[in-house]
């Protein structure tokens, strides 16, 4: 790591480069017309769509060169820019001199944005130090360093955006893979059969009971929370108990097992389906999930837990769910859900479809995780003119 900054460069602090005033409060709007401006939050310091306007003419205003921070709540430190309109009264403006540009000056706030949020103060609600804030050292190079630098970051940031963008849309292949060869679960369009889930069930048990200490080590156990990753058990966080051969045999997981939510403190979340798909040592399952056991000759896995998923779906059972301190459904429940039964060989194509994409999708997050490390490799070297000659 460099210790001394190259010739030209200089520390300052940001009080020295820019004017800070805060945003005040306005009265807003929802819709947009043409006496209307821009009411900027913290929301908007992630995105440029405006969700809220203002009429008055009284508020602070900022152009797109200037900088805003989040400067009160939980996300205190957040920067944005490139933004035009009144500033909200939970932000604060940064308007730069003439000696630094928005993106270099914008691309280093973002750099400090932990220690800013580490730094906040206040019991209820977090607010910046403004004295803090205001003597951050910064590395100011001259300006044509600070555009070379900024093309580099934006390149590399551009790269991570488009890598975003399509695990976006790989978000929604699988659910409209599902509709195109199997047609809606709400309304059958292609008027497959329907049976109940009981008439496709080898055996169906509530899981294991255990107390707090006897967590920590022994065999892996699926609980409700392993159930939320999506349509797949998320086997890679679970927590470990002391279990006997006994109820190891008694609890025992196959590949292929279903698991419902069987309580939950949100209704929304009960009855909440996964598959458990790729175990590698014996596992069991805990007292708030249901477990059931499919007969593969009939269906396919994979196909019913993305089925049992189905917003159109689940409401039927969650509507069926009882409400006290806890919502939560019994094994009857579950079995009574309906299903409808495509032939097992397009199940199977399906289910094939769903793990080639599943595959695409680790390489793209793996693509993802090596973006990442460049740009925070180029964030570091960009600051202490490692970046550019």
């Amino acid at each position: 790591m460099q210790t001394t900054l190259p010739k030209g460069w200089k520390m300052v602090k940001l009080d020295e480069i820019v004017n800070v005033d805060k945003g005040k409060k306005m009265a807003t709007i929802m819709s947009h017309s043409k006496d209307c401006q821009p009411y900027i939050g913290i929301d908007n310091l992630r995105t440029t769509q405006y969700t809220n306007f203002t009429k008055e003419k009284d508020g602070l205003s900022c152009i797109e060169t200037d900088l805003l921070i989040a400067w009160d709540g939980a996300n205190a430190g957040t920067i944005g820019y490139g933004l035009k309109g009144y500033v909200g009264s939970t932000i604060a403006r940064l308007r730069p001199s003439e000696s630094t540009t928005t993106y270099y000056l914008g691309h280093f706030l973002k750099s400090k944005f932990q220690q800013f949020n580490i730094q906040t103060h206040g019991a209820a609600i977090p607010h910046l130090s403004k004295s803090q804030l205001l003597n951050t050292l910064i590395p100011l190079p001259p300006l044509p360093t600070q555009h070379k630098i900024v093309e580099i970051l934006e390149e590399a940031d551009n790269l991570r955006k488009l890598r975003q963008q399509a695990d976006e849309k790989m978000k929604d292949l699988i659910p409209s893979l599902f509709v195109q060869m199997f047609g809606d679960p709400a309304t059958n369009p292609k008027g497959w059969k329907v049976v109940k889930l009981k008439d496709l069930v080898v055996s169906v048990k509530n899981g294991l009971f255990k107390r707090p200490h006897e967590f920590g080590s022994g065999a892996p156990l699926i609980n409700v929370v392993d159930l939320f990753a999506g349509y797949k058990v998320d086997l890679t966080r679970l927590e470990r108990v002391m279990a006997s051969s006994d109820e190891i045999e008694k609890y025992f997981v196959e590949d292929g097992d279903l698991f419902f939510c069987r309580s939950s403190l949100k209704k929304e979340g009960v009855a909440k389906c996964a598959v458990a798909l790729g175990l590698k040592e014996p596992t069991v399952f805990e007292c708030h999930t249901i477990m059931v056991r499919l007969r593969r000759e009939a269906i396919n896995p994979l196909f019913a837990s993305i089925y049992l998923n189905h917003p159109g779906v689940r409401t039927h059972t969650v509507n069926t769910s009882q409400t006290a301190t806890m919502t939560t459904v019994s094994q009857n429940d579950v079995l009574r859900q309906k299903i409808f039964l495509p032939p097992l060989a397009l199940q199977q194509e399906f289910s094939k479809l769903v793990e080639d994409i599943e595959a695409e999708k680790a390489r793209q997050a793996e693509s993802r995780k090596k973006l990442d490390e460049l740009f925070d490799s180029l964030m570091q070297r960009a600051f202490t003119g490692e970046l550019v000659a």
